[in-house]
């Protein structure tokens, strides 16, 4: 029979599947800490004393995760996920027969035979461990480089448009207690974002393949 340790190895592909389920799409959507307001960025006026003061408010999160690129790119995330699933429930599978198989044979196999056979299989188990954890991590830098790209966009744009009206100061909604109706941009940012960015291109590359499993 084979021991807990083997039976482990196996059971790492359950976990590892299950694992898969978690890849956050919007990982990176951590918080953009304010900077300073500079020459090269924000208008400003030297030559007055005193600077007129004009505000926009934009909520971050919601341009990135209402935009039409990160839908997508959780369409395309949720999909390669599903597939990487399916291909990992077939290698447990196989993983399984293959324990089954070597399990019958036991009373025909020397203790070495039976020794270098189980050694196989656990040596598989940790082939397919390293290939599916390869497979998240690939999904995660897929969603992190994919919100990026975002992010970097509705910059360019709230720069645009802090030199077109001479806003002095944008500040992100979560950082903000109250502010009137009138200063909240968010709606305007998200159909910009759409129109220069409405869709990712795909950054992931091809998975490679586990090798089969030997019986």
């Amino acid at each position: 029979m084979f021991s807990n340790k083997s039976k482990f190895f196996i059971g790492v592909i359950v976990s590892i599947f299950l694992s898969l389920m978690n890849v956050n799409v919007y990982a990176q959507q951590t918080p953009v800490t304010p900077t300073q307001p500079t020459q090269q960025n924000v208008p400003s006026n030297t030559n007055n004393k005193s600077t007129n003061v004009s505000i926009a408010v934009v909520d971050f999160e919601k341009v990135i995760i209402g935009s039409k690129a990160a839908s997508g790119l959780k369409n395309e995330i949720d999909q390669m996920t599903k597939n990487y699933q399916t291909e990992l429930a077939k290698q447990e599978d196989t993983l399984r027969a293959a324990e089954r198989s070597i399990q019958m044979e036991r009373d025909k196999l020397t203790q070495d035979q039976f020794q270098k056979k189980k050694d196989g299989l656990m040596a598989q188990a940790n082939q397919y461990q390293t290939s599916a954890q390869q497979k998240k991590k690939q999904l995660q830098q897929m969603s992190d480089n994919g919100v990026k790209t975002i992010r970097t966009t509705m910059i360019d744009i709230l720069r645009d448009l802090a030199k077109q009206r001479g806003y002095t100061l944008v500040l992100d909604k979560q950082f903000v207690i109250l502010s009137a109706d009138g200063f909240d941009i968010t709606n305007e940012v998200i159909r910009l974002v759409d129109q220069k960015l409405p869709s990712l291109k795909s950054t992931a590359a091809p998975a490679t393949p586990a090798p089969a499993v030997k019986q």
